[in-house]
């Protein structure tokens, strides 16, 4: 699985937060969460729709 997740990332790099979440959140059992820096220094942070109850509990 350690390459579908390399490959994975490589393309929502590519793709940009909101195009590489619709591609995550097409996907079974995948999930993630993308942290940009946008020009203004201010880091955003982006998460798939079931990122956020993989934190929960924790």
């Amino acid at each position: 699985e350690a390459t579908t997740a390399d490959a994975l990332a490589t393309a929502v790099s590519v793709m940009g937060p909101e195009e590489g979440l619709k591609l995550v959140d097409s996907l079974p059992d995948v999930e993630c969460m993308i942290m940009v820096r946008g020009q203004d220094d201010i880091v955003r942070t982006h998460m798939s729709q079931g990122f956020a109850s993989l934190l929960e509990g924790s």
